[in-house]
């Protein structure tokens, strides 16, 4: 329905309004998220080197306590003890008391142990059970001999997490090496140096992935240290272990949207990972949205109310001109409308006063025209009537033509499958099964407009029929379905009516036939129920299965048209076209209810009394 001048002017303003507001909130909004995003990475970018510079210092402190313990003349004794024949027992108990002082609760190292220098076995260790292990094939040991060394971080499968030691060389004051000291350090404070918080965002989170995607350090937004058992293969992860640097939106390991910073540590082989949540971040840009938003529709509404007034000024003249027209065309005939003004709208009642003359000279000629023009419809009805018979015998014998070349292009290809498969390449397997699947696939299409098109040509002629003995033959019918899928059908008392019986089964088979295909989690529920209505039976068939969004009521009975792929359900999308063409052929009408997830209810009606006959209709 066209709208009048009034809402047409105040529809122009407001898109007008709404595209230049939308346009410049839009760029406001826009630049802010992608300044708060250069800005997010330069903090992230920053955070990452002072996260990594704290992390090499913290390894050049331990190395620096390694080494003092190493030249602890009280440790370089008792290790020169430990070398002699007949070493005295206070001498190793010496060393290990030496050795259990720097392992507390308060020092950097989980446990600390001494190394023959020729041998590679334990001569003093804090873990007692160490004593007399050989570590002669170990990096820490081998390269200890020679000078201070820094084991890149490993993960143990025997205490699933992971470890990191440091070694140095124990040397006398000749400079002759007695032993090799090595530790292994406690994570918790390299942990705690790790997720440090900088205060950009609460989500804000740092932690490091060794070469083979474990955690190493513990996240800040995950207390449970199981997760450092788990890979963390994230795309920032990804690119990071590649020996990339770099910032990306991605999804975390808890799968939310973050922007993030990944920094490859190649000396320690480490990846460190500084994220912070993508709601945090642009939270000030969502606000600024917001405010943008509100103040957009205080002036549009201000805005609006302006062009209703203006509009009114404008329209004031029309309306009453309007009223006059509609005066005229109630009957008024004399009645002439005041043209003194200059404008537009005097011009316009000019006009209409010149047309009121010419008026009823022009109601006699009408009236022979409407004679003239019944005849003209009654033989256009005719023709339609005619072009429609025309149609469906053309739409037969083009589907019946195409049956036989399609036939011979179907068993050719299934010839070709039998006989050359395996004995060509894989895409030719490919190309051949396309071939045939699509010939199947179009002579399914043709079948189907073939029996669209006969339900108006080759219809039986009508007889009484009962509906309840269909229903019954048609539940014979789908009764392996039936079966399978769990599903329970009830059904009311049907009625006797005049009808095509072969037409009104197809028509049951295919209603039931969808709620049964189209089921939900539950199995199927079917209702089929009829119900007397003044000169007409009202029937339902009711499913509890998928349903159907409302957007697609009238989609669905046009035919060919699917609201899924066949790989989904199969079918050819015309089994609802032929159910509403089979009931307008008996002059009934058919529409559906669904709500989506819940279920379908399909209705459609018959004539109830004993002559109700065949109506053509188009499709």
């Amino acid at each position: 329905m066209a709208l009048k001048l009034t809402p047409r002017l105040v529809l122009l303003f407001a898109i007008f309004a709404l595209l230049l507001l939308g346009s410049l909130g839009g760029l406001s909004y826009a630049r802010a998220q992608d300044a708060l995003k250069d800005a997010m990475e330069e903090r992230l970018t920053s955070t990452a080197l002072e996260k990594s510079a704290a992390l090499e210092n913290w390894i050049a402190d331990r190395q620096d306590d390694l080494l003092s313990l190493s030249q602890s003349p009280a440790v370089l004794a008792s290790v020169a003890f430990s070398y002699g024949i007949g070493v005295p027992p206070t001498a190793h108990i010496s060393l290990d008391n030496e050795l259990q002082v720097r392992v507390s609760a308060s020092q950097p190292f989980l446990r600390l142990f001494v190394m023959n220098s020729d041998t590679g076995h334990v001569i003093a260790s804090t873990v007692s059970a160490d004593e007399g292990k050989d570590y002669t094939q170990n990096p820490f040991f081998i390269f200890g001999r020679n000078a201070p060394y820094v084991q890149n971080i490993q993960y143990s499968e025997d205490k699933q997490q992971p470890v990191m030691f440091i070694s140095t060389p124990m040397r006398e004051a000749n400079g002759h090496v007695i032993g090799v000291l090595a530790g292994e350090l406690k994570f918790d404070e390299l942990t705690a140096i790790i997720q440090r918080h900088t205060g950009m965002q609460p989500s804000e989170d740092s932690f490091l992935i060794n070469a083979l995607s474990f955690l190493v350090t513990q996240p800040l937004l995950i207390a449970d240290p199981v997760v450092l058992r788990q890979k963390i293969l994230t795309e920032a992860s990804k690119h990071c272990l590649s020996g990339k640097n770099g910032t990306i939106l991605a999804d975390d390991y808890r799968g939310i949207p973050v922007i993030v910073h990944y920094e490859w540590l190649k000396m320690r082989q480490l990846c460190l990972i500084v994220k912070v949540d993508q709601r945090d971040a642009f939270a000030p840009s969502d606000a600024l949205g917001w405010q943008i938003l509100i103040i957009s529709i205080l002036v549009l509404g201000v805005g609006l109310l302006i062009a209703v007034l203006l509009a009114r000024t404008i329209t004031g003249s029309i309306l009453a001109l309007q009223t006059g027209v509609a005066r005229f065309a109630a009957g008024e005939r004399t009645l002439r409308l005041p043209d003194t003004e200059y404008d537009e709208v005097g011009a316009l009642a000019r006009s209409f006063n010149h047309l009121a003359e010419s008026l009823s000279e022009q109601e006699a000629e009408l009236k022979r025209y409407a004679a003239n023009l019944e005849q003209l419809v009654e033989a256009r009805t005719e023709e339609l009537s005619r072009s429609n018979a025309e149609l469906e015998q053309f739409a037969y014998v083009a589907s019946h033509d195409l049956q036989e070349p399609l036939r011979m292009i179907s068993s050719y290809t299934q010839l070709l499958s039998r006989r050359y498969h395996g004995k060509l390449d894989a895409d030719a397997d490919e190309f051949i099964a396309y071939a045939v699947d699509g010939a199947t696939r179009m002579q399914k299409l043709i079948n189907d407009l073939l029996a669209y098109s006969r339900v108006g040509t080759r219809g039986k002629l009508f007889a009484h029929v009962d509906c309840g003995a269909i229903v019954e033959h048609v539940l014979a019918n789908l009764s392996l379905v039936i079966e399978e899928s769990g599903a329970q059908v009830t059904c009311t008392a049907l009625p006797v009516l005049t009808g095509d019986e072969s037409q009104l089964s197809q028509l049951f088979q295919n209603l039931i036939g969808n709620a049964l295909k189209f089921r939900g989690a539950n199995p199927p529920l079917v209702q089929i129920a009829a119900e007397r209505r003044g000169e007409e039976w009202f029937f339902s068939v009711r499913d509890n299965g998928i349903g159907i969004e409302t957007t697609y009521f009238d989609r669905i009975f046009v035919i060919f048209q699917r609201l899924h792929t066949r790989d989904q359900y199969p079918g050819t999308g015309i089994g609802l076209a032929i159910c509403k063409k089979i009931v307008n052929r008996h002059g009934g009408r058919i529409w559906v209810e669904s709500v989506y997830g819940e279920g379908t209810s399909f209705f459609f009606t018959l004539a109830a009394d004993g002559e109700n006959r065949e109506r053509r209709t188009m499709p």
